[in-house]
């Protein structure tokens, strides 16, 4: 979708911290609506935009890839865009999860990069409060509604076309690589890994950590051993290359649900530089690709890596459970269930 004409001319310093003198700080708190300094919004966008056009009304929009409050701007002349803020104080938070706005401007920057991709593009941030008195990002949006909010009013045919265009715009974002293994901003600060292996395990450490802090019950032992014991299929991802840690892909894609047509993919969710099996594109459970083609038939090594990241991500969904309780107990069984089979699975096999 080609973005309205005002973007075409915004100044390039738009693209950079406002303040390039004090270092950048996160902080994880958002103000609520109520609290937002308006009148500094409006000018700060009028600024990063080049209009005239003055802020009319403000309005939480929610995602619910995103840990990141966003607001929905609408300008006097009709122009949309999302301001996004901090994770709210009260939220908690996993140990990947408490850098989310950092993680967000570090995605957009680097798919800024990469138009064909049809993603959001990146106006404004600042990871100081120096500019609107909190760290934020406004980006460009995209009209209409997730494939996952229209996919029950859908014909089957449909639905299995928007899917397979999602999986197609996910895949292309595997071609982008780095030299380094691990999340964007391990590799950004030069901590990424050189094996594919070694990132992969501190990833698996770090929501196990989060999973003993919650005394959440599952057999920690057991997958630590089998991420060991699997390190050379591990190793045989020798290219590290972009991959988006969604649990359901449908939630990216904006479509417009009467012309059926895919409006952008936002992606305001964890992503890092690894294996891209490790996406639940390619998880065989995935309700979002049901009546796709039939995956062609893996190597060992492939199959490995496959069980070893859909335990990963059960347990990932799994420890939110407990995090934010708001989820259902359907997703703790339904995570439990899929745990017991990959590990059931890799008992089974032999190196």
């Amino acid at each position: 979708m080609r973005l309205p004409s005002i973007y075409d001319s915004l100044p390039a310093r738009a693209l950079v911290p406002m303040d390039q003198s004090t270092p950048p700080k996160t902080l994880t708190s958002s103000p609520s609506s109520s609290s937002l300094d308006v009148p500094t919004i409006d000018r700060h966008v009028r600024q990063v935009l080049g209009t005239t056009a003055s802020l009319r009304r403000i309005e939480i929009f929610l995602r619910s890839t995103s840990l990141n409050v966003s607001y929905l701007l609408t300008l006097s002349d009709g122009t949309q865009i999302t301001l996004k803020l901090p994770p709210p104080a009260s939220l908690m938070l996993l140990r990947h999860e408490r850098r989310a706005l950092e993680a967000s401007v570090l995605l957009h920057e680097l798919l800024d990069k990469h138009r064909g991709l049809l993603t959001p593009r990146l106006l404004s941030y600042d990871l100081s409060p120096g500019t609107l008195g909190v760290p934020f990002l406004l980006c460009s949006h995209f009209k209409g509604s997730s494939l996952r909010d229209v996919a029950r009013r859908l014909h089957p045919s449909e639905y299995d076309t928007l899917s397979y265009r999602l999986k197609r715009l996910l895949k292309a974002m595997n071609q982008i690589t780095s030299p380094a293994f691990g999340t964007l901003s391990q590799v950004v600060a030069g901590t990424g890994s050189s094996s594919w292996h070694c990132a992969f395990s501190r990833l698996v450490e770090t929501i196990l950590r989060d999973a003993e802090d919650m005394v959440i019950t599952i057999p920690y032992h057991q997958i630590r051993d089998h991420v060991a014991r699997f390190a050379p299929y591990l190793d045989e991802v020798e290219e590290a290359r972009l991959v988006l840690l969604v649990s359901d892909p449908s939630t990216c894609l904006v479509v417009d649900e009467e012309r059926l047509d895919i409006q952008g993919l936002v992606v305001d969710c964890p992503a890092m530089w690894g294996d891209p099996l490790l996406s639940s594109v390619f998880d065989e459970t995935s309700e979002t690709f049901q009546g796709q083609p039939a995956p062609r038939v893996m190597q060992p090594g492939q199959e490995v890596r496959t069980l070893l990241y859909i335990i990963y991500r059960s347990v990932v969904q799994l420890t939110e459970t407990f995090y934010r309780p708001k989820h259902s107990r359907h997703h703790e069984l339904d995570a439990r269930k899929r745990l017991k089979n990959a590990l059931r699975r890799l008992d089974c096999l032999e190196i």
